[in-house]
């Protein structure tokens, strides 16, 4: 609804939003997480199947669909993995975040693990577990070195994204 005039003479008016549904959304599996790149060109959907989609908002097309890898890692360093056995996979999207640069993507889901991706790249880099339940909120700070997560554990996690995790 919009507002028409100032001070005791306003009044309500009709106000239709546009909206478009974007070309190629996917129908298999509920949203549950949005996110707007910093340079407001991409969108990023997080479902239930715990899948994520890049969308360039200009052309409401799909870039690329991202799932997370087939084991979950603990290693926060990009260049080894360490797996980690009984951790449940496909767990839902429950937050999403594209760092400043709009290079990486990170999500977090409802089984406590964050993944995180190369945009460009069109990969998953690692996974890591900084909370013991759903993670809930995540960001990137403005150098994308560190990365905050909420969860329903009821802590704050700063992760190094260089080293360890160096705070919760």
């Amino acid at each position: 609804m919009k507002v028409q005039g100032k001070g005791p003479q306003c009044r309500p008016c009709a106000w239709t939003p546009q909206a478009a549904v974007l070309a190629g959304t996917r129908q298999g599996s509920p949203v549950s997480a949005l996110c707007v790149d910093p340079s407001g060109r991409l969108m990023v959907s997080g479902h239930e199947d715990s899948s994520c989609v890049l969308y360039d908002i200009r052309g409401s097309r799909p870039l690329q669909t991202f799932k997370p890898h087939t084991a979950d890692v603990r290693s926060i360093h990009l260049d080894h993995y360490t797996t980690e056995a009984g951790t449940r996979q496909g767990s839902p999207v429950s937050a999403l975040c594209v760092d400043p640069s709009g290079r990486l993507m990170v999500s977090g889901h409802e089984d406590s693990s964050c993944v995180l991706y190369d945009i460009r790249g069109s990969r998953p880099l690692q996974t890591f577990k900084p909370h013991t339940a759903d993670v809930r909120s995540i960001r990137f700070s403005p150098s994308a070195y560190y990365l905050l997560t909420g969860g329903y554990d009821n802590k704050l996690v700063l992760t190094d994204l260089q080293g360890s995790h160096c705070g919760s």
